[in-house]
């Protein structure tokens, strides 16, 4: 997994924050798919090893709304402690997820599977903000931006390998 593929990672300013999209296609069914994402310990299969990702605790599995998942990863050498809350649950086409602790200012994370003939297209969208002065704000947005191109790039390209025919 070596060539980066930061153009299928799109990043935009809106109102109250920004959006995060990116989108791929896996020639598995929908009912195949969506329970590798639903499965919150394969999070840590299709995080880079740079991140030092580790789940630390699931309130209920399998996962639901409702459920907390708490983890740790490492930023720029500094440790992050996070915490999920699932908020929508529509097994096998849709799942949020909110960050309710953790360094963004806002962070909402919506997983869509929709069929595509014989496979799936897999959607996500993030919506984030971030705690920072307007002193800061465009060194630690390039920062951020930069950050999260390589992790949902590396993100694909795990996909793509975890569901290669």
């Amino acid at each position: 997994m070596a060539n980066d593929d930061f153009s299928s990672v799109q990043i935009t300013h809106e109102d109250g924050g920004w959006r995060l999209s990116c989108s791929q296609r896996v020639a598995h069914a929908v009912n195949e798919v969506y329970p590798f994402f639903a499965t919150a310990h394969n999070l840590e299969r299709i995080t880079p090893s740079f991140l030092h990702f580790r789940i630390r605790r699931i309130s209920t599995e399998p996962l639901t709304a409702g459920a907390l998942i708490d983890y740790t990863l490492w930023l720029h050498h500094l440790p992050v402690w996070w915490r999920t809350q699932i908020d929508d649950w529509e097994p096998p086409y849709r799942f949020v997820d909110r960050q309710i602790r953790g360094p963004f200012k806002h962070w909402v994370h919506t997983h869509r599977f929709e069929a595509d003939g014989d496979g799936t297209l897999i959607r996500d969208e993030v919506r984030f903000d971030l705690h920072c002065r307007a002193l800061w704000r465009r060194r630690w947005l390039g920062w951020v931006h930069d950050d999260l191109r390589r992790i949902f790039a590396y993100r694909r390209r795990a996909v793509a390998v975890a569901f290669e025919p």
